[in-house]
C-alpha cells in the first residue's frame, strides 16, 4: 500500500543518502557501507523464509537460539551494567499480597476458592518441605567440607612439622659437620706444626753431625801431627 507523506518522505531520504556513491563512507552518504552487505541481508532473509515453512525444523532451531542465549540476555545485560557500570544494587519490589489474593478470588465461588487455598497451601508446604531438605542436604555438605578442610589442614600442620624438624635435623648435621671441619683443620694445622718441628729438629740433628765429624776430623788430624811429632823427636 501507500505509506504516510511523512514516512515516505523519511524513507526516501535514507534510500537516497545510501545510494550517494560519490558520498559513500561518509556522514552524507553509506556511512557503513551497508548496501555492500544488503545483497547478503536479503539471501539470510530468504533462508530464514525457506526455514520457516519447515515448522519441525524451525522449532528446533528456535528451541536451540532459546538456550544458547543466555549471555546475550537483556536480564544478564542489565545486571551487568547495574554491578559494573551504575554500582547499584537490585532493590526487590514490594509484592501487595493482598491485592493479589483479592485479583485471584475474583469471580469466584468459595468452594473454588477454598480448594485452591487449599492447594497453595499443600504446594507451600511440599516447598518448604523440600527446601527443608536441601537445607539439611546443604548442612550435611557443610558439616563434610568442613570435616574435609580440618582433615587437610591437621595433615598440612603435620606435614609442617615435620618439615620443621627435617629442617632442624639438617642444621645440626650441618653444623656437626661444620665442627668436624673444623676440627679437622686444627688437626691439619698440628700435624703441620709438628711437621715442620720434625723437619726443623732433623736439620739441626744433621748439623750437629756434621759438626761432630768435623771435629772428629780435626781431632784425628790433631792426633796424627802429634803422633808424627813425637815420632821425629
Amino acid at each position: 500500500g501507500q505509506a504516510e507523506p511523512d514516512a515516505q518522505e523519511e524513507f526516501e531520504s535514507i534510500i537516497s543518502r545510501l545510494c550517494n556513491i560519490r558520498a559513500a563512507g561518509t556522514w552524507d552518504g553509506d556511512r557503513y557501507l551497508v548496501i555492500h552487505d544488503f545483497p547478503s541481508f536479503v539471501d539470510a532473509q530468504a533462508t530464514v523464509d525457506a526455514t520457516y515453512k519447515n515448522s519441525a525444523q524451525w522449532c528446533k532451531l528456535s528451541i536451540q537460539a532459546a538456550a544458547s542465549m543466555a549471555q546475550f540476555s537483556t536480564d544478564r545485560t542489565i545486571s551487568e551494567y547495574a554491578k559494573v557500570i551504575w554500582g547499584v544494587e537490585p532493590a526487590r519490589r514490594e509484592v501487595d499480597e493482598q491485592a493479589m489474593s483479592a485479583r485471584k478470588m475474583a469471580g469466584k465461588d468459595k468452594a473454588t476458592i477454598a480448594k485452591e487455598a487449599q492447594e497453595e497451601a499443600s504446594n507451600k508446604q511440599a516447598a518448604a518441605e523440600a527446601a527443608a531438605k536441601e537445607a539439611t542436604k546443604l548442612e550435611a555438605a557443610a558439616k563434610e567440607a568442613a570435616k574435609d578442610a580440618a582433615t587437610k589442614e591437621a595433615a598440612a600442620k603435620e606435614a609442617t612439622k615435620q618439615a620443621a624438624e627435617k629442617e632442624a635435623a639438617a642444621k645440626a648435621a650441618a653444623k656437626e659437620a661444620a665442627t668436624k671441619e673444623a676440627a679437622s683443620k686444627e688437626a691439619t694445622k698440628a700435624a703441620t706444626s709438628k711437621d715442620a718441628a720434625a723437619k726443623k729438629a732433623a736439620k739441626e740433628a744433621t748439623a750437629k753431625e756434621a759438626s761432630a765429624k768435623e771435629a772428629a776430623a780435626r781431632a784425628e788430624k790433631a792426633k796424627e801431627a802429634a803422633e808424627k811429632e813425637a815420632a821425629e823427636a
